[in-house]
């Protein structure tokens, strides 16, 4: 079960948004990020960073609802285990299909975001 599938992704989608992050790969290949707008609810928030699924690569159970580390409450998407724990997950392709996955998803919801050559 991805995150797609998950009971909490319906109340997840509308806050989710698409971000070009053409750091790394430069305008020719750019990355996405996925982001969350953080919710003004605080139950919200808890309920959505307490999800658990299994990773798309290995199966271990992982929080794909992820806050990034600053003092303001930043979330994010992430559907593979995190960095520190396996690197191979994260740059795998079924991990890239599966933000594919997402980001359709949320552009069937926001038709603006319009695709972009060389998603992941």
């Amino acid at each position: 079960m991805g995150l797609l599938d998950h009971d909490i992704w319906e109340s997840l989608r509308p806050s989710v948004r698409i971000e070009t992050y053409d750091r790394d790969g430069g305008h020719r290949h750019p990355r996405h990020r996925i982001e969350v707008d953080t919710p003004a609810d605080g139950i919200l928030v808890r309920k959505f960073l307490a999800a658990t699924i299994p990773c798309v690569v290995c199966g271990q159970r992982i929080h794909p609802v992820r806050q990034r580390q600053s003092k303001a409450v930043h979330l994010y998407i992430a559907v593979t285990c995190p960095l520190d724990v396996s690197y191979a997950c994260a740059r795998s392709a079924k991990a890239a299909e599966e933000y594919r996955r997402i980001v359709a998803a949320v552009r069937e919801r926001h038709p603006s975001q319009q695709p972009e050559p060389g998603l992941f």
